[in-house]
């Protein structure tokens, strides 16, 4: 079993610490009496001791000054922790999390605890201890406390995406790949603006191609900022070799100048003084004290609560907010312009917010532009994309063949940015007319003729008395085809002999004979042929006293012969 300790408020949010060493480790800022060291000025030399036990784990409160709590209680001696609990040390609150000791972590503590790739260069550290000269320190944005090195010849990439950097920070406005970190051929260290949409900004100015960093350099990206700290950046050192006493001649004016300027203050005097500048400074703090205003303590928890129940009102939009600076920056879709000025002016309520930065996307003017490029073909006439929810975009509209419409996805890839959001619900014309006649054909409705154009269907020609049942539910069948929309049935409903084509004219009858009083046989150009053989691929289905009834394809046929 793995146990941790998250930072998610306060100086060292992000910082992941690991507990796992031993049975009682001893968390504070001295090194030489705790076991697990955290350099923050808020938290006490020996601030608390984790005892892990078979059954259960214990946490003890060590500091006389700063109150340990758990779960917002103070804690006075011991008190058993479980997994999730939320402690505070000093200003800063973690949260303890066990975890099994598999090779494969679950995904949601990797989040919590680190913004590295699962296989990184190197490992964040607080503790100020990096291997090499130069090391970067996140000041500000959502990792603000995290450390890393830059060692020579090992170039390091910095954005948001872990699948292609180094070093992956969790803030919307940093690109997927935003700047490299590397050591040109002098061995000065440059960053360089990887084509960025936030940029890159280096004492608060742009950079252009590479530049050369110098010690307590400032870097932005997005709203996350870094401090470039060089550790050998020599301080010069001033010498003060033994003065030699000088004779002064105190005859003259100029030498009792000289004695005066060079004479040395008795050391008590030096006390006697400095204790009662000491005096006078401590009263005047005294009295400047009764008129002190004290800032009011903001909860940032709070801050990212209001701004949480806005946000929520638009749930393709993300954002990025950073509390110590009121800065939010926000990514994702809205339906139209109605919606996100409505969204921008409940933000600009909330007083803590200093600046709102965006690349919202409004869907109302992304689809009407692509609209104003199709309409440009006169063979697209009747096709659309319009936005169903902030996001999501459909593509509609009719088309003839299959040919249009691959010349229009064609088209569209390449005038359209947002191909993945976009659901294709083109009606083919041919392809339904060929759906339409294949399930009159296989319910024997042969004989029925259709008109079909742009989602209206008409149907019409002669149908037999006793089908008017099995007609209805091929209509029913016929509306679930995509791009049916409207049917009209204009049949005419008649006797089986004059629901059939009429082929008569086209063959000869010489004969016929009766079998039980029925025409069992009968002489079609010179072939004898009775019910149940084929004629020129037409199925024999019945003979009557004059007439012969014929079925193919689900088409009804008659031969009268005795006309």
């Amino acid at each position: 079993m793995s146990y941790y300790l998250i930072a998610e408020e306060g100086p060292l949010k992000g910082l992941k610490i690991d507990l796992t060493d031993e049975e009682r480790v001893i968390v504070g800022r001295d090194p030489e009496s705790s076991t697990c060291l955290i350099e923050d000025p808020s938290i006490s030399r020996r601030h608390a001791l984790f005892l892990f036990l078979d059954d259960k784990i214990e946490i003890e409160n060590l500091s006389l000054t700063n109150p340990l709590k758990v779960n917002g209680t103070i804690v006075e001696g011991k008190e058993t922790i479980v997994d999730g609990d939320y402690i505070t040390l000093g200003a800063n609150t973690f949260r303890f999390l066990k975890q099994q000791s598999t090779s494969n972590e679950s995904s949601s503590t990797t989040s919590q605890s680190s913004f590295i790739k699962e296989e990184p260069l190197f490992q964040f550290s607080m503790h100020g201890q990096h291997i090499g000269r130069y090391y970067l320190k996140v000041v500000s944005g959502p990792n603000a406390g995290a450390e890393f090195p830059l060692i020579e010849k090992e170039p390091l990439i910095l954005g948001k995406d872990e699948d292609v950097c180094d070093v992956a920070f969790n803030d919307l406005s940093v690109s997927k790949r935003h700047a490299k970190l590397f050591f040109n051929q002098n061995g000065i260290p440059v960053i360089e603006d990887l084509e960025s949409l936030n940029k890159v900004f280096v004492n608060h100015r742009k950079v252009d191609g590479t530049y050369e960093l110098k010690g307590q350099d400032l870097i932005s990206l997005g709203t996350t900022q870094l401090i470039f700290v060089d550790k050998e950046i020599v301080e010069q050192t001033v010498f003060n070799p033994v003065e030699q006493i000088e004779q002064i001649d105190t005859s003259t004016p100029e030498g009792r100048e000289m004695a005066f300027k060079k004479m040395v203050i008795p050391y008590k005097h030096l006390v006697g003084f400095g204790a009662l500048g000491f005096v006078v400074i401590v009263s005047t703090l005294f009295l400047l004290s009764l008129f002190s205003s004290h800032e009011i303590p903001v909860s940032f928890s709070k801050q990212k609560d209001e701004v949480e129940s806005i946000l929520k009102r638009y749930p393709k939009v993300d954002y990025t907010f950073n509390p110590p600076t009121g800065k939010i920056f926000l990514v994702g879709h809205v339906l139209n312009e109605i919606e996100y000025e409505e969204m921008l002016f409940l933000l600009n309520q909330l007083t803590f917010l200093k600046n709102v930065e965006d690349t919202v996307v409004i869907d109302e003017l992304v689809w009407q532009n692509a609209n104003a490029l199709i309409q440009t073909n006169p063979n697209w006439k009747g096709i659309l994309i319009q936005a169903i929810a902030p996001g999501e975009f459909v593509l509609r509209g009719f088309l003839e063949t299959i040919d249009q419409q691959a010349e229009l996805l064609e088209y569209i890839a390449l005038n359209f940015t947002y191909l993945n959001q976009l659901k294709n619900e083109l009606v083919i014309n041919t392809l339904v007319q060929q759906r339409i006649q294949a399930i009159l054909t296989q319910n024997g409705f042969g004989t029925i003729s259709f008109n079909y154009s742009m989602g209206d269907l008409v149907l019409s020609g002669p149908v037999e008395k006793g089908q008017e049942k099995s007609l209805k539910k091929i209509v029913e069948q016929i509306r679930e085809i995509k791009g049916v929309e409207n049917i009209d049935t204009i049949v005419t409903y008649t006797s089986e002999a004059t629901a059939r084509i009429d082929i008569t004219s086209k063959y000869q009858v010489n004969g016929s004979s009766i079998r039980d009083g029925v025409e069992a046989y009968v002489l079609v150009n010179g072939k004898i042929l009775s019910k149940g053989k084929m004629l020129d691929g037409m199925l024999i289905t019945a003979i009557t006293a004059k007439e012969i009834f014929l079925e193919k394809d689900g088409v009804k046929y008659k031969i009268d012969f005795n006309s």
